[in-house]
């Protein structure tokens, strides 16, 4: 589990050096309503990118909090 600047391809690259661990894949929340805004931020933006890079599965979360139209526009996107 990896939260905030973390690169959870890269971390969960780690379980390959240790023979009782085996790597399924890597999973990234993203969050609806900022995911976008976030992915442009010059500060943390190369980083949310590469999160989103790095997921095998991505699951959006508070999808509740926009509208319709917004949310299919961020699947899109995503």
């Amino acid at each position: 589990e990896a939260s905030g600047v973390a690169d959870p391809a890269r971390i969960a690259e780690l379980a390959l050096i240790e023979p009782m661990l085996e790597r399924d894949g890597v999973l990234v929340l993203a969050d609806a309503a900022s995911v976008q805004a976030r992915a442009a931020d010059r500060h943390v933006g190369d980083t949310v990118q590469r999160q989103l890079d790095g997921a095998d599965l991505l699951i959006l979360n508070k999808a509740d909090l926009v509208d319709a139209a917004q949310l299919a526009q961020t699947m899109a996107w995503l």
